[in-house]
């Protein structure tokens, strides 16, 4: 639909919050959980997310630079207490329970990190057609920096072919745009994240024929394998007596299958 020919072997989100991951996961362009699926950074820019992932993940949510988010508990779905990473500017909302301390729940979430980030280094690193998708809902890139955060990535990655697509929320436009900045670099603007649209999804219909347009391959078994996944876990805590208590039976199945 919007020109992006090229089938990729790994379509990985760069951030900026969780609903790229979300509809990576929808439309069966997930192969992996990713150390940025979840996180959220408001005032990072992209060079920001470039600069975490050229730098091996080193700064990435360390403990010692890890500040709780004061206030009510927030994510009220999850139920999690959330933590500001002040040495990359990211935000966690879905790793820290509410009523686990830190010092006890730490550990298994840099755990669970390291996992990713080994996977992620792995596979991008090792060659094939890599997509990068940054959805920003909260301001704009220049041309020129889009540009050269796609060059970065590919001198970081020198044995993959790295495209680059940067999403931008436009409330302005009334019609959403499509462009290509550079070989392989690409702009979408438009009301993608309305502000009637879904918390999570954004503009269910723009999002949709946009992500919709990436060709992946092994994109069918991945959405295969999500369908049986969503199966297996609906039969697995279909047996709970309570509405409560089956949701969140489903909260921690989903929980251990992001892992």
């Amino acid at each position: 639909m919007f020109g992006m020919f090229t089938r990729y072997d790994l379509v990985c989100p760069l951030g900026r919050w969780c609903g790229p991951a979300l509809w990576m996961r929808k439309l069966g362009l997930r192969s992996m959980s990713t150390p940025l699926d979840w996180v959220l950074g408001r005032d990072v820019p992209l060079p920001g997310y470039v600069d975490i992932v050229c730098d091996g993940f080193k700064s990435f949510m360390r403990r010692e630079s890890l500040r709780r988010i004061e206030g009510p508990e927030q994510d009220p779905e999850f139920g999690n207490v959330c933590y500001l990473d002040v040495a990359t500017g990211l935000e966690s909302h879905h790793d820290f329970k509410v009523g686990v301390p830190f010092d006890e729940a730490y550990p298994a979430v840099r755990s669970r990190y390291d996992r990713r980030i080994e996977r992620f280094m792995t596979r991008v690193g090792g060659g094939g057609n890599i997509l990068f998708v940054s959805f920003n809902r909260y301001g704009r890139e220049s041309p020129e920096d889009i540009v050269r955060c796609a060059e970065r990535l590919r001198a970081r990655f020198p044995k993959s072919v790295i495209h680059l697509l940067e999403v931008e929320q436009v409330q302005e436009l009334a019609e959403p745009t499509f462009e290509e900045l550079a070989d392989g670099v690409f702009r979408a603007m438009g009301r993608y994240y309305p502000p009637d649209g879904d918390d999570r999804y954004g503009d269910k219909a723009l999002c949709g024929r946009l992500f919709g347009s990436i060709r992946l391959r092994g994109r069918w078994r991945n959405l295969l394998r999500s369908r049986v996944a969503r199966l297996k876990m609906k039969l697995f805590t279909m047996f709970h007596l309570s509405k409560e208590a089956r949701r969140a039976a489903r909260r921690r199945y989903r929980k251990a299958a992001c892992e």
